[in-house]
């Protein structure tokens, strides 16, 4: 990046293409240099699932903030009727990507593009999906997006400078997901499935959820919900306590408030300094 802006054009923007709930970095410290935050959309095997990816579509805007308010992403790459790279590569319904598109700008995206345009003559995704085949004549595909183009071309104007209000917040922090993969205790537990068991109820209930770091202010909300947040430091016992006292209800779940930020057990029992 530091290498790119001197040579880049007032208003050219920096991205990176995350992958949903991979833990290889913290997204977050990644993701302050960036001008937006942006994920790839694939179902792979199987057809959409709305609570799934909503969740990740939230998680991803959560990656930035703007004005103490996550931050509207982009979804840089989305399937367009199949991939190649899973066991079984199944190709969606008709109408199934128009439906994911209209998800993800609900949940904040501000584009919404597709992987790939045109079938790749070599390499290892040559059966990818496409809009147009090898020879450059449209898939069926083709008429979809047409179709969303229109859709968002009728309403643009209303959408622009949107972004998703939530008054329910869900705290996220990789070290603590770290902390608890290192020593699950039970061969079992997923993390990610954790995380996403609280989240269902929200998203089937419609009910707009942010999912932002664990240490973002928590004026804007009513509804805190920390799952398997393992680490706590002071100041987030701090912030948690007088968001509680102000009348905002906490749901804390199993493994959480356990150890400190050096993943060190604290010295008293769960929930630590929150009890």
């Amino acid at each position: 990046i530091d290498a790119l802006r001197p040579q880049l054009r007032e208003g050219v923007w920096i991205t990176h293409n995350f992958m949903g709930w991979f833990d290889g970095y913290d997204h977050y410290a990644l993701s302050e240099d960036l001008d937006m935050a942006s994920w790839d959309y694939y179902v792979g095997t199987g057809h959409h699932d709305y609570l799934e990816k909503g969740a990740i579509h939230d998680l991803t805007r959560g990656f930035k903030l703007a004005s103490g308010k996550p931050k509207n992403f982009w979804v840089m790459e989305t399937q367009p009727g199949s991939v190649n790279w899973r066991p079984v590569n199944n190709a969606l319904n008709q109408g199934e990507a128009r439906v994911m598109a209209w998800q993800a700008i609900g949940h904040g995206a501000d584009g919404v593009l597709y992987w790939q345009w045109r079938s790749a003559l070599n390499g290892q995704e040559q059966y990818h999906g496409s809009l147009v085949d090898q020879s450059g004549q449209p898939r069926p595909f083709y008429d979809e997006v047409k179709l969303l183009g229109a859709d968002v071309l009728a309403v643009g104007e209303l959408l622009a400078q949107t972004r998703p209000e939530a008054r329910v917040a869900f705290l996220n922090d990789y070290p603590s997901r770290w902390s608890v993969q290192w020593q699950k205790h039970h061969a079992d537990f997923d993390w990610v499935k954790h995380f996403t068991h609280y989240y269902r109820p929200f998203a089937r209930a419609n009910l707009g959820v942010d999912v932002v770091h664990a240490d973002t202010p928590l004026d804007n909300y009513r509804i805190v919900v920390m799952p398997a947040l393992i680490m706590l430091n002071e100041q987030r016992s701090r912030r948690l306590a007088e968001f509680v006292r102000r009348g905002g209800k906490l749901i804390i779940t199993a493994r959480s408030a356990m150890k400190d930020e050096d993943n060190s057990l604290l010295p008293m029992r769960q929930p630590g300094t929150l009890a």
